[in-house]
């Protein structure tokens, strides 16, 4: 899905507004945190922490390269 918007000036900053059905598919609410990154490709606004994501991708290749040892080590004394 994507959107065309229109930015507004608040205060010092510049907001975004997003159409209702993107925060409902994401479950994000207005309070929420969400996270900026900016990126070659233009600006990606996530809900997930972006340092999160890159720790669950080293996690997920990490427990893959070693997923015959962990299962030995998983088996109960």
């Amino acid at each position: 899905m994507h959107e065309k918007i229109t930015l507004h000036t608040v205060g010092s900053s510049t907001s975004a507004p997003l159409p209702k059905a993107m925060p409902d598919r994401h479950q994000i609410e207005p309070g929420d945190k969400v996270f900026a990154v900016d990126t070659d490709a233009g600006i990606l606004i996530t809900a997930l922490d972006p340092d999160v994501a890159e720790a669950i991708a080293i996690s997920d290749e990490i427990t893959g390269r070693f997923r015959h040892a962990l299962k030995a080590l998983a088996v109960p004394a």
